[in-house]
């Protein structure tokens, strides 16, 4: 089998010294100077949004990469959304390398236009991706859940890109240009309104992702920092939306949509506070020593933070250097721009108000070699005591151990992709193990080795009169342009792909000589060969367990024996008394049987169902019927059903 290997090229940018400038609109929202350009150590590439983050294997213990305990006893709360575990330095590591992963070949779909006939264009969809998973990574280290696109503000954003590339004017609020129809202005405002604004020299090879670690460094408005609150919005399901245009004059002008004034979503995860350096264990490359600290407390456990009150200390590990901060320390912009102690607290709601944000001035260390682990104190604040109703003083202390998550080891993990007769697949990945060995040769079967979070693409290429079928997990995947990708690869991994010949009615069919697959309208359905009249047993593959199955035209279901699988025929008994029940835990499907309902009640009490005897938390009744499964009532361990 030949293996499509596929080499990431890592581009180094050229590193432009922070600008200084600060608009003077009093409604602007906060925005980048086109000055700041901090450097793009990786390309990154990315895709949509996940949900919290699923458990990785044995080799993510809760360490440091020298062995200590990451977090002290000294540490008071949790950084990020409370329901996350505690992330560690491969965890950082895999995210990164998924976040990799994408690759885009062009900024523009439909190029805008920037001068009179003004038009919108629009971003390709690989490119928004890119731009979403950087986001995304980001957000992860902070513990949050990532962000989805919203097309419309993708759109939106796009009038707003054209109308600050119009008039170079790097504000909420760009006048109109004469030429300009009053219906295209009021759009384009109402992204400039509500989005954090950038530009970059139009030698920035990622525009939209130079912008985004622009604005979470925020080196313009340490005092607010709202375009890294308005990023890291501690949301439970956050929107965004990037647009981008070109002035013509030198510079791309971005857009970053992070919210809609007509409908702001106040949906929170439980959090504690936002840190940014993050509590725990944080990548080197998204903060350097330039960069002011931030904590964002939840305006519902705290009172809002006086700055008269706060004392913030901050100590190094390895040298005990502290640091600490007072009212005494600087307040102002200024002090931040010649690098003396500040701390300020800010009440404007970006994001989340309830923000601190601090920097000793100068550090002297970097936060990479031997001076990776800090402690942070925060003394002076007021939280709710929930029992009593009553504010208490309260001291917040945490610590942060930076870590390059270049230099984490990532675990391989075997891939095999298993197909048939009718076509071809073609597996690759960006994060292909180099120099594997190869494997026997089997027309049939495919294994390729990757890095741990790596994303795998199975290219299809069915012969004519055929359709593929891809399974994951018993699961039919949707192929998108003939190609099926495999997100976050954190364990091995066995694919089916079975290519169907389609049938007159439009419904696809394979067989595997003990099995008849039939896919049609994107439902999944098996007929066995076993005699229901016998009952003769019919081993159903592992992947395919708790999925409709026919034997001839009865109905029957797969279900998991102790030694094999069976098949039980549910065409027996009388509509009206006879029940399949199907035993599960969460979705995972567990085994079935057959139940009766009695006669004179119609009620089904737990001492009459023989389910398994441990392990399941709800079973779903069916109705028996000519083939089809009519579900009734979910039943849960807790409950009887009538």
């Amino acid at each position: 089998m030949n293996i499509k290997r596929t080499v990431l090229c890592l581009l180094t940018l050229l590193a432009l010294l922070p600008g200084l400038v600060r608009s003077t609109d009093p409604g602007a929202r906060a925005v980048l100077a086109p000055e700041a350009e901090p450097p793009l150590a990786e390309r990154w590439e990315a895709e949509e949004a996940r949900p919290l983050p699923a458990p990785l294997p044995e080799e993510a213990q809760r360490l440091s990469p020298d062995g200590a305990a990451l977090l002290a006893e000294e540490t008071t709360g949790r950084s990020g959304a409370l329901a996350w575990e505690e992330l560690t330095a491969l965890d950082l590591a895999v995210e990164r390398n998924w976040a990799r992963q994408f690759t885009y070949d062009a900024f523009y779909e439909e190029a805008p236009s920037v001068t009179e006939p003004y038009a919108p264009g629009a971003l390709t969809g690989d490119y928004l991706r890119t731009a979403l998973a950087w986001l995304n990574y980001c957000r992860y280290a902070a513990r949050l859940p990532g962000a989805t696109l919203v097309s419309g503000w993708n759109e939106l954003a796009q009038y707003g890109a054209v109308l600050l590339a119009a008039t170079e004017e790097l504000t909420a609020a760009p006048t109109r240009p004469s030429d300009m129809e009053q219906s295209f202005y009021a759009l384009a405002r109402s992204a400039t309104g509500s989005s954090n604004l950038s530009r970059r020299q139009d030698t920035v090879a990622d525009p939209v992702l130079s912008s985004l670690e622009g604005c979470l460094r925020d080196r313009t408005y340490p005092d607010a920092l709202g375009n890294r609150r308005n990023l890291l919005n501690p949301l439970e399901s956050m929107r965004v939306g990037f647009g981008q245009a070109h002035s013509g004059r030198g510079y791309n002008f971005i857009l970053t949509r992070t919210f809609d004034p007509a409908n702001m979503d106040r949906s929170y995860v439980d959090y504690d506070y936002v840190a940014w350096p993050a509590a725990g264990v944080f990548p080197t490359e998204l903060l350097n020593t330039y960069d002011a600290w931030s904590v964002t407390l939840n305006p519902t456990l705290y009172r809002a933070p006086n700055r008269d009150r706060l004392t913030v200390t901050i100590t190094r590990e390895k040298d005990g250097a502290q640091w600490v901060l007072n009212k005494e320390s600087g307040g102002a912009y200024s002090d931040f721009q010649n690098r003396a102690p500040f701390l300020v607290v800010n009440q404007e709601n970006f994001g989340v108000n309830n923000c601190i944000s601090f920097h000793p001035g100068v550090w002297g260390k970097s936060f990479t070699g031997t001076y990776t682990r800090y402690a942070v104190e925060i003394a002076g604040l007021e939280r709710l005591n929930q029992e009593t109703g009553a504010y208490e003083d309260y001291t917040l202390a945490y610590q942060v151990q930076f870590v390059n998550a270049d230099q984490v080891e990532l675990p391989a993990r075997a891939v095999t992709v298993w197909s048939g007769a009718g076509g071809a697949v073609s597996v690759s990945s960006l994060g292909a193990v180099a120099n594997q060995e190869p494997e026997p040769s089997e027309t049939e079967k495919q294994v390729l080795r990757v890095t741990a979070g790596s994303r795998v693409h199975l290219a299809l290429t069915p012969e004519e009169g055929y359709v593929p079928l891809v399974l994951v997990k018993g699961e039919a995947q949707q192929a998108v342009n003939g190609t099926v990708t495999l997100e976050r690869v954190t364990e091995d991994a066995e694919v089916t792909v079975l290519f169907c010949r389609t049938g007159e009615d439009g419904a696809a069919e394979v067989s595997d000589g003990a099995l008849k697959y039939v896919y049609d309208d994107g439902a999944l359905r098996i007929s066995g060969a076993a005699d229901p009249e016998a009952r003769e047993t019919l081993t159903i593959p592992e992947t395919s367990l708790g999925l409709p199955v026919t034997a001839g035209d009865a109905p029957v279901f797969a279900s998991a024996g102790e030694d094999a699988v069976r098949v039980l025929n549910l065409s027996g008994g009388a509509m009206d008394q006879t029940l399949a029940a199907a035993w599960y835990q969460g979705d995972r499907f567990l085994g079935c049987d057959l139940v009766t309902l009695a006669a004179a009640d119609r009620t089904l009490s737990w001492a009459e169902v023989a389910g398994p005897a441990e392990g399941w938390d709800s079973v779903r009744f069916f109705y028996v019927g000519s083939g089809d499964y009519v579900p009734l009532i979910p039943m849960t361990s807790e409950n009887d059903i009538s």
